[in-house]
């Protein structure tokens, strides 16, 4: 059975940066002790709290976790560390400049500094980035221009040669609590997970925000986001044992309350106390499906678009708020938009429905967006679309093209237009999926590579991605790039032995942002096996590890 060798004490406790020279002499130089590999995987099952995930992904043959279990870290080269280390800047940058892109692409006066095909690819990308959402998630103004997320999450795909692939930016990135929790154990084995530590720098984040306000801390999980109920509750019972308290609670467990001078503020219900910040652990979409269910014509929105006006309605059409359930309602969404209007709390990951996790990718490999995005990200602008895979958005507009016409960048794919690159036989790599903004586009749910479908699938999708477009979904085709082919070796809790398989990796660096700047707090890796295809997400049959 192969031994595992690992130190002692490292130099990020997660969290808790150590510094050699305050150590005695006799510490300075770690213990190795060996572990065999059967050690670990019961270490790691035994001592993760399992009630951080729902009894219907407890896998029996994975040891009662969801997912397969490393004995060891996911090794990272030196190569793609510093590639890393790189992006985090970067996509600072890029929310910066999408920020700016999206008020720019409503202001007339600016945009007359650019040529009028560069106008129109403006004002067509704002059509894109609103298209099929409702008025209250399009015209809210009260989401400042300057603002960033607290965490932002890459999905990076490892490619032959040390390259990544960014195969999306996740709006609402999920995760971050299991590994944080995860990472824990495998550092109290002696290794050494990449990163500052996620619970101290979501605590370092959280404090930044709340600098000026008077106010707790919460995280707000709606009942579409359930899922991520228990890995909250374990990170916040960590940070506890560190004097530093944050609820987790529900939408119905947020009241408002105005003060005498007509402040309103949101309020922890089981406490009483204002909240500060509020950290949402809801998707927007759900928000704004909340606003549509209820106020799906456009005259009814008026009726509520003024703040005086939708004061006035919460007291006369209580009917139109929807029970107080643990699910999103349009008081609660609204009422949080007038509290970050009168800076009485900050909600993060910013209510920006313009940050599409996927159509970026299009957006800036879009040839006429080159001069807006050179004079935004710089030097990054190249490192970022190199990144990015070629991406055309399926708008109508580019269904069907004449002969002989291509488009940007596509000129050497086969076929005229996106139907015809859809539909030709030799379509090559390319895959389709949903741009963002939908349950459908969440999990890989919406990817669909078109060298595995056969003719008559590639005609239903065909039909279904212009069907879609007329309901307000829009959809990608991508260039598919070929993953790099790993060995994964994992425990075999069934037959309790070593295991192993070839597969796919996609790596997640979790990335805070404390005062405008990047701080690489964890990095997570899935891997699935390649005989299951190339869609690379967590499944039963898929390992998750922390990589050091």
């Amino acid at each position: 059975m192969k031994n595992i060798s690992v130190k002692t004490n490292s130099k990020i406790a997660h969290g808790i940066e150590t510094n050699d020279a305050d150590e005695p002499p006799d510490k300075k130089s770690p213990t190795t002790i060996t572990r065999t590999a059967r050690e670990v995987a019961v270490f790691i099952r035994e001592n993760l709290p399992t009630d951080i995930y729902a009894a219907k992904y407890q896998v029996a043959e994975n040891g009662g976790l969801p997912w397969r279990t490393a004995t060891e870290l996911f090794p990272l080269s030196r190569e793609i560390k510093n590639k890393i280390n790189d992006l985090g800047p970067a996509l600072v940058k890029l929310h910066r400049a999408l920020n700016n892109f999206y008020f720019l692409s409503a202001n007339e006066p600016k945009l007359a500094a650019f040529s009028e095909r560069q106008r129109e690819r403006i004002k067509f990308w704002r059509l894109i980035l609103n298209h099929g959402k409702h008025p209250w998630t399009t015209s809210n103004p009260y989401s400042p221009q300057a603002e960033l997320p607290l965490i932002i999450r890459p999905d990076l795909i490892i490619l032959p040669d040390e390259k990544l692939m960014i195969a999306e930016i996740d709006a609402e990135p999920w995760g971050w609590g299991e590994l944080e929790v995860i990472s824990r154990l495998y550092n109290q084995l002696g290794s050494e997970p990449y990163g500052e530590g996620i619970a101290h720098a979501f605590r370092q984040g959280l404090e930044s925000l709340n600098a000026n306000r008077d106010g707790g801390y919460a995280i707000v999980i709606s009942e579409e986001s359930a899922g991520t109920l228990p890995e909250m509750e374990e990170l916040t019972r960590l940070l506890q044992k560190e004097n530093f308290s944050c609820a987790v609670i529900r939408p119905s467990e947020v009241t408002f309350k105005e003060d005498a001078a007509n402040k309103l503020w949101a309020i922890n219900q089981r406490t009483g106390e204002r909240i500060g910040v509020l950290y949402r652990a809801f998707e927007l979409f759900d928000a704004d499906r909340a606003f549509s269910s209820a106020l799906p014509v456009a005259t009814d929105w008026e009726k509520f678009k003024t703040e005086e006006n939708f004061r006035r309605s919460l007291y006369e059409k209580q009917t139109m708020l929807g029970p107080e359930t643990k699910s999103l309602t349009i008081g609660f969404c609204h009422q949080l938009m007038v509290c970050q209007r009168q800076k009485t709390l900050t909600v993060v990951n910013p209510l920006r429905h313009y940050f599409e996790e996927k159509s970026l990718a299009a957006m800036i490999h879009d040839y006429e967006l080159e001069p807006f995005w050179q004079n935004e990200l710089g030097e990054d602008y190249f490192f970022l679309r190199d990144l990015f895979p070629k991406s055309w958005v399926a708008h109508p507009s580019y269904r069907k093209l004449p002969q002989g016409a291509a488009l940007r960048g596509a000129e050497d794919l086969p076929g005229c237009g996106i139907e015809e690159m859809i539909l030709h036989p030799q379509a090559g790599d390319l895959l389709l999926k949903i741009s963002g903004f939908n349950m459908a586009a969440w999990g890989c749910r919406s990817v669909a590579f078109l060298d595995t479908l056969s003719r008559t699938k590639r005609e239903e999708l065909n039909k279904q991605i212009w069907a879609d477009y007329g309901q307000g979904i829009v959809w990608l085709i991508q260039e598919a790039a070929q993953p790099k082919k790993l060995p994964v070796s994992y425990w075999n809790y069934s037959t309790d032995s070593p295991d192993s398989f070839s597969g796919y990796a996609r790596i997640n660096p979790y990335y805070f942002i404390i005062n405008g700047r990047a701080h690489l707090s964890g990095v997570d890796a899935t891997l699935r096996p390649a005989a299951e295809g190339r869609k690379v997400h967590l499944t039963s049959s898929a390992v998750y590890v922390p990589a050091g």
